[in-house]
This record gives structure tokens, sequence and C-alpha cells, in this order.
């Protein structure tokens, strides 16, 4: 009989928790909550029971949860008050689908290993990949999201809180042979570069808050070509672009003029049959080293301390050596 009110406490458990459960909680509220409802079920099973001796044990547990309870209190007003505590990872794909996922969900492994994929978790399209991910923090922050055609969009992240994380749900509506390419947290200003070297600066405040499940707005006209990178104006004080051939340059972010938003853009970077098309661009301060992938799986480290800053619209230098049938595929 008492194994049986036990598996019932337990199944009360979990109706319990999964009714209080607030998703954007911090680890040390959802540790009071569990400690409440402990204490709650343990009581009300001393306050009905009618056998002396279950009765005895059903006070023995509930003397136990109360102390966890004050323990769990005395916790949440020692590091409550600015205490980041990271609670979910959003993972964002390239069909314009977004996984969020509870840190406690993501298997626990030695930092030297792998780690698992993220079908493990959740279950992903056969051509869909991951583009980026955010820790989330703050559900007031404001995201930004922009396509390979140039559509742009910003969402609030409290507008993709989910209480069930078994699917991944939709973040943009995409067009036809559109895909998603970047997501950033909300900044003052957006740069969009188009592999015909053309760029847009302007204000984030143009692009409007939307929805999760609403398509996004035109950010650049990239006529024949598609968005090769963006960066937000305080990711780094230079903007380094390079193109499938190798060649690159450093520039100042002040040096890109604001223009606004939806336009065909302003040359950044002289595309020719030499060096052609750009292949990315990526905010930096200046000194780091960077990785550059070629088409054929070959990593590439440079120093950006020997790449001069250049004006804006030059052809840039040579910043890697590439073989006829190499390409610059990433950065």
């Amino acid at each position: 009989r008492l194994y049986q009110e036990i598996a019932l406490v337990e199944e009360e458990h979990v109706t319990q928790y999964e009714s209080l459960m607030d998703s954007t909680a911090t680890w040390l509220e959802m540790l009071l909550w569990h400690e409440y409802c402990e204490c709650y079920l343990y009581w009300s099973c001393y306050m009905t029971e009618t056998d002396p001796s279950v009765k005895n044990l059903w006070e023995e547990n509930l003397s136990f949860e109360i102390a966890h309870l004050h323990k769990a209190v005395e916790l949440l007003k020692k590091y409550g008050q600015g205490f980041a505590i990271i609670t979910s990872s959003i993972i964002f794909t390239n069909l314009g689908n977004y996984l969020y996922i509870p840190v406690h969900k993501i298997p626990e492994v030695k930092w030297k290993e792998l780690g698992k994929h993220v079908n493990n978790v959740v279950t992903l399209a056969p051509e869909e990949k991951v583009i980026g991910s955010l820790i989330f923090d703050n559900k007031d922050n404001e995201i930004i999201l922009f396509t390979k055609n140039g559509l742009v969009k910003k969402t609030k992240l409290e507008d993709m809180i989910v209480t069930r994380w078994s699917k991944p749900m939709t973040i943009i509506k995409l067009k036809e042979n559109d895909e998603l390419i970047s997501v950033k947290r909300n900044d003052e200003k957006v740069l969009l570069v188009t592999k015909n070297g053309y760029y847009l600066k302007y204000y984030a405040e143009e692009i409007p808050v939307v929805g999760p499940k609403a398509s996004g707005v035109k950010g650049i006209n990239v006529g024949d070509g598609e968005v090769v990178g963006v960066a937000t104006s305080l990711e780094g004080k230079y903007i380094l672009v390079i193109s499938e051939r190798g060649y690159g340059k450093k520039t100042k972010m002040e040096d890109y003029r604001l223009t606004k938003r939806g336009g065909q853009g302003v040359l950044t970077i002289k595309t020719s049959e030499k060096n052609g098309n750009l292949a990315k661009i990526v905010a930096v301060n200046g000194e780091e080293d960077v990785l550059v992938v070629t088409n054929l799986g070959i990593i590439i480290r440079t120093s950006l301390k020997e790449v001069n800053v250049s004006a804006r619209n030059t052809l840039g230098v040579r910043i890697i050596k590439l073989s006829n049938n190499q390409k610059v595929s990433s950065l």
C-alpha cells in the first residue's frame, strides 16, 4: 500500500511540475518551485493518511522536504540577484526553423569529446543545417534574422518561448530558394554584403518587429547574387572581406557610410575574373588570427596584423594563395 501511495505522489509530481513550469525561470527559481511542490504533496499525504505508522513516514519525509525548501530559499536570496544562469539555448537552421532547448536536455560530455548530434535532442530534416545559436538570457531582447536572398526581420525572444521542445519551430517564413544565413542580437546598425561586392549599412530600427512565423522585408536588393555576410556595429572595429580567389582587405567599420534599407547597395570591393566574387565578410578588431577554409577542405591560418587597412572600394590584396581549383568557402 505504501508503494502505491508513493507512486501516486510521483505521478502528482509530474502533473504539478508541468503546470507550474516557466521556461524563462532560472535554475534557482525552478529549484524553489520543485521544493515547494514536494512539501505541498507530502503535506497533503500526511493530512489525509489514516494509518498511524504510514502517517509517521509521511511526516518524516515532510520534514526533510521543508529543510530542502529552506535551503532553496537561502540559495535564491544569495545568488538570485545579478547572477546569470543559462537556462536555454536557441539553435537556428537554414530552413528558417529554431530549436528551443533547455540546457539540462543537452547531453554532458568531457571537453575533449566530439559531443552529441542535435538529433539526439530534436530531430532535424535530412537537408537541414545548423547556421548559428544564441543563449536565451533576457526575454526582452530582440534578434535580427537575415536570409540569402536579402530579406531581414526582427523578432522578440519572448515570442520564441515554448513549453515543448520535441520539434523545430518556425522562426521565419521563407520564400522559394531562400535560406536563413545569419541571426544577430539587436544592435544600432547592421551591414549586409552581397557576393557581387555591394553593401548596405543602415539603422536596425528600420527593420520592423514581427512574429516568428512572419516573413521578412527587403534588407538589400541582391540582383543576381546573394548575401554572403552580415555584421553589426558593435561586433568589431573593422570589416574583413575576402573573395573566392583569396583577395581581401580590412576596412574601418566607420568608412562604410550609412544608407537606407532595401537598395541595391554601394560598392565595397571590385570583383573581377582575377579575384572572383566576394566569398565572406566578418567583423574583426584587427589583431586576430583568422582561419580561411577552401572548397577542398583545406584550412589556412593567417594573422590580421599582416593585412593593411584599405579604402572601402579598392580591390584588396592577396591574403592567401590558392591553386587554380581552389576557392574560399568559409571564414
